[in-house]
């Protein structure tokens, strides 16, 4: 069966579709990479630049060089360990990212720099053939303002084509000898990139595997393809005759919400279940925005196209959504009360378009469909056989009871049963592990990721109600995810898992091979 759903909100309209001629400049995002005990070549025909302590000059470059999205054809080099794309010169190093002067920042080694009369250089040259020619920065023979006997030698790279960016480290000693420990290690310098607004950038400081550098070091900075922002729908269980909200909610990075639309198809188990009503609401509503329609899906029907306003409504405020689930609308889903208990409705989202300040974002929904499935007054009561989860089961408020179907003879959980773990703030899949089984016959489980987990807001215009925001803010976090198995179970009865999680907003996903089905429990 095939029902469509209406998904329309009457007087609405997605605030800004790219037109004809529009830019639609993906978002740059970069990985660091380091590497160890590497010698660097002399440059050949090198550029000696005319550079006084605390100084800079501006240079064409031999190539257009993307940072951070954007053409760049002109560079600053500044004596002080740092290139520019957007500011002058600083001879004290900032946090990166940072709002504060300059910006569009390439930083092998900010510090405070002195130049060593005599023998201290700033060259450039460019190396290699078109298309694959790197032009090269290099800062030789400099000393600290604290340490005069420190010597300090090492090169930006930025490469055509590729658009990759190296940092060599050719010697970093400090005045007494020592190396890898001090400042001359990197222990007071800005080192990383920052875009041309200060809001985005990458500090190598907040990596502690990449600290401290020593001479033969080298750190590459590469541009990753943009990751298509998804749309996720949960996944839900409700009884015959009642409603349920399932929140859709939007991964990836978005600057400025604005509006939404796309294409919903809604599938059914049972060939004869009757069609669903369906409501739609934004994230953001009022009173006088809340005018969605309830219109049956009707068997058979083409899939409905479907507009949202989401976002910022009547702002100008700017909202980034950076690596981290944000919820943008709720479909409200009314079941019929002759539909049969064990019908399983699909929903799937076939085309996604989000209008964003930043351009337009054509959404990647090559993701699991949800399902709603109807459950009887007690629970679902299929049978299975061994410990596995079929269909998603969703703790969406960090701490929930997730409720098994019947037990039946030789049905509880086996050793050693292998399960796979997503947890969706941010969205990033966990690595498999392996559930423990009790003496009782219980799983009993238990996890904590290497990832860190946060949703913050990154920026909010002025003048903006901060309480238009709806996300939230958080410090990162490493998250925890942990189950107490039921005391007991018998054949021929539920049992259930209670599972939490911390922070105890995380959304948790748990899928694994076919056989039992868990579903969320009051």
């Amino acid at each position: 069966m095939t029902a469509a759903a209406i998904l329309i909100l009457p007087g609405t309209s997605v605030a800004h579709i790219a037109g004809e001629g529009e830019s639609a400049a993906p978002e740059a995002v970069y990985s660091l990479s380091k590497q160890s005990g590497q010698s660097f070549a002399a440059l050949e025909a090198p550029v000696e630049l005319d550079l006084a302590d605390d100084s800079g000059v501006n240079l064409p470059l031999p190539f257009n060089f993307c940072f951070f999205g954007v053409d760049e054809s002109a560079l600053g080099v500044t004596s002080e360990g740092y290139l520019t794309f957007g500011g002058g010169v600083r001879n004290r190093p900032i946090p990166l990212p940072s709002p504060t002067t300059p910006n569009g920042v390439l930083a092998p080694f900010w510090d405070e720099l002195r130049p060593v009369p005599g023998l201290s250089r700033v060259r450039t040259a460019t190396i290699g053939r078109t298309p694959q020619r790197a032009f090269v920065v290099e800062w030789r023979d400099f000393a600290l303002s604290d340490d005069l006997g420190a010597r300090l030698t090492f090169r930006a790279l930025l490469y055509e084509g590729s658009m990759r960016i190296e940092f060599h480290y050719l010697e970093l000693r400090n005045g007494n000898g020592a190396e890898g420990v001090g400042r001359a290690a990197g222990s007071l310098a800005s080192i990383g990139l920052e875009d041309r607004t200060g809001t985005k950038g990458f500090s190598v400081g907040d990596s502690l595997s990449t600290l401290p550098l020593r001479g033969g070091d080298s750190l590459s900075f590469d541009l990753q393809p943009e990751s298509p922002a998804r749309l996720v729908v949960s996944p839900g269980v409700a009884q015959a005759g009642s409603e349920v909200d399932l929140p859709v909610r939007l991964l990836g990075n978005v600057i400025g919400l604005r509006g939404l639309q796309g294409r919903l198809r809604i599938t059914a188990s049972d060939p004869e279940a009757p069609a669903l009503y369906v409501r739609a609401i934004p994230a953001v509503s009022r009173p006088s925005e809340d005018r969605a329609r309830v219109e049956p899906s009707l068997p058979g029907q083409d899939p409905l196209d479907f507009v949202l306003p989401v976002g910022l409504l009547d702002t100008k405020g700017r909202v980034r959504i950076d690596d981290a689930p944000a919820q943008v609308a709720t479909l409200r889903l009314v079941i019929p009360e002759d539909a049969p208990q064990g019908t399983v409705y699909t929903l799937q989202i076939e085309e996604a378009l989000l209008a964003g300040d930043d351009h337009d974002h054509t959404l990647d929904v090559s993701v699991p469909p949800a399902t709603l499935t109807v459950i009887g007054p007690n629970g679902p009561s299929v049978p299975f056989d061994q410990l596995s989860i079929q269909a998603p089961s969703v703790v969406e408020t960090g701490e929930a009871t997730v409720v098994s179907v019947l037990a039946t003879s030789g049905g509880y959980p086996s050793p050693g049963i292998s399960v796979q773990l997503f947890l969706t703030n941010p969205a990033f899949a966990l690595d498999q592990f392996t559930a423990t089984t009790d003496a009782d016959g219980f799983a009993r489980f238990s996890l904590t990721t290497n990832e860190v987990a946060a949703t913050r807001v990154l920026a909010l215009a002025d003048g903006a109600d901060p309480a238009e925001r709806f996300l939230t803010a958080r410090e990162p976090v490493l998250p925890e995810i942990t189950s107490e198995p039921p005391l007991s179970a018998a054949v021929g009865q539920l049992y259930a898992y209670s599972l939490s999680t911390t922070p105890t907003d995380l959304e948790l996903t748990l899928t694994g091979p076919p056989g039992m089905t868990l579903q969320q429990g009051d």
